[in-house]
């Protein structure tokens, strides 16, 4: 059995023996199966998964856990035969595919880890998933944001992102 999935339960229990505050377990998980039938008069061969794999699929589990006023996200990421990163090729891995912490006091938000975010329709700047098509543009962050007004927010953050430093302050 991979360690990973020892872990991830192993810590949900740890993180609920010390919860004193109205804990808050949630998760869900995405699954993508693919069965390759050859067909060359398609173009359905001369690929892994049409020759010798024959199947492939993603699925990505994601947990959350909220107490003391903190928010924790977790996603697991697996991949076996998939065609998603590399339509002729083969792609097998797993991982922890993003994290996020955040804080709220009072109306100040304190948040750190892989999020997806956005300035106002997304025009400018817009960090976003689509996962059946292997879209994942989170950044790895540690934004502060304050709500002045119902209407009104100011976010200041700073991301990385290919070895890019971004830095952002939006009212």
């Amino acid at each position: 059995m991979k360690p990973i999935f020892c872990i991830i339960p192993s810590l949900l229990l740890v993180i609920q023996s010390f919860a004193q505050n109205n804990p808050q377990i949630s998760g869900s998980l995405e699954t993508n199966a693919n069965f390759f039938i050859r067909d060359s008069t398609i173009g359905a061969a001369n690929t892994p998964q049409y020759d010798r794999q024959l199947y492939g699929g993603e699925a990505w589990l994601n947990l959350a856990y909220s107490n003391w006023g903190f928010d924790f996200i977790l996603r697991f990421d697996l991949f076996n035969n998939s065609n998603l990163l590399n339509p002729t090729g083969s792609y097998s891995d797993e991982g922890i595919g993003r994290w996020y912490i955040n804080k709220k006091i009072n109306k100040l938000g304190i948040s750190a880890g892989y999020i997806y975010d956005q300035i106002g329709s997304g025009i400018i700047f817009r960090a976003y998933e689509e996962r059946p098509l292997l879209i994942d543009n989170a950044l790895y962050v540690l934004r502060l944001s304050d709500d002045l007004a119902p209407d009104w927010q100011i976010k200041a953050f700073t991301a990385a992102k290919s070895n890019n430093l971004i830095h952002i302050i939006l009212l």
